[in-house]
């Protein structure tokens, strides 16, 4: 499921950071962060597939023959070849959690972006472009660097992703914080959207028209913030077995792989003023076909 969603996403990613990156009619500080943010969900995207690809896809010894060979194994140690693949895996699992951190900062990003421009609207200058790119792409890689280097000194047991070990709190604690901290700006955006709805048609819209205005935005603000990262985030994976389990692995699966296509179709495929660069673009090209005709 996760495999078709990914992939998914990934084409309809690829393709929006094409068109927003051709159109320069298309180019302003906020595209440039949606093309960022689209990075961040195709680099997120592209790690899973090779990170499934290095620690699934091979052919592994049966657990027999590995219980045979423990006893060779912790004399002689892993051979040359077991060492370059630990290597790779380690360093593969780095790349995906570095990764899945600047998505989630990107997001992040995109949050405080529209937050200022409601709120303060000192963010429309391009020089705070590279604030937000240092946000988006560098903070990620300082605790994703500390994480690496204390596995590397405390806890260098087999491929990381395979061996748990008690650091995982170093690369946690921070997505976490862009995840509470984006849901308190979607929270606000929302209540600003609500008050700026009423006050605006007051008695020109019937209170439903208002409550479905609302709604719509909402929905369309869910993907941009990554709301659903919320409902499962108080139940940690304290038992993997059960409906309970399976429901949150399930939902998590569906919404994390396809949140890439729902931000891709909503911020690029059903902008207004994409698609009128594209209506232009298809219309001047059919001028010249009837031109040399």
């Amino acid at each position: 499921m996760y495999t078709v969603g990914y992939s998914i996403s990934l084409a309809s990613l690829v393709v929006a950071v094409c068109i927003l990156s051709y159109f320069k009619r298309l180019h302003c500080t906020r595209n440039y962060i949606h093309v960022h943010l689209f990075a961040s969900f195709i680099c997120r995207a592209a790690s899973i597939f090779v990170k499934d690809m290095v620690l699934y896809s091979g052919t592994l010894a049966s657990e027999t023959e590995k219980m045979r060979e423990d006893d060779f194994k912790a004399e002689m140690g892993p051979s040359p070849g077991q060492r370059s693949h630990l290597v790779g895996c380690k360093v593969v699992v780095t790349l995906f959690l570095y990764f899945l951190a600047t998505n989630h900062y990107w997001i992040l990003v995109e949050g405080l972006y529209l937050h200022s421009l409601i709120f303060m609207a000192f963010l429309s200058n391009k020089n705070y472009l590279w604030v937000l790119i240092i946000i988006g792409w560098g903070l990620p890689a300082v605790f994703v660097s500390v994480w690496a280097s204390v596995r590397a000194s405390l806890a260098d047991t087999q491929c990381w992703d395979l061996s748990a070990g008690n650091m995982k709190w170093i690369y946690q604690v921070p997505i976490l914080a862009a995840i509470v901290v984006n849901f308190f700006l979607f929270l606000n955006i929302v209540r600003v959207l609500a008050s700026k709805l009423w006050e605006t048609n007051a008695g020109k819209l019937d209170p439903r028209q208002q409550y479905r205005k609302l709604l719509k935005s909402t929905l369309v603000l869910m993907p941009l913030f990554g709301v659903h990262y919320v409902v499962f985030m108080a139940m940690p994976y304290t038992e993997v077995s059960g409906v309970l389990w399976q429901i949150q692995m399930h939902y998590e699966m569906l919404f994390n792989s396809s949140q890439g296509f729902f931000v891709a179709f909503i911020y690029c495929f059903c902008n207004g003023e994409v698609q009128a660069e594209i209506k232009k673009a298809h219309f001047r090209r059919s001028l010249a076909l009837d031109f040399k005709q």
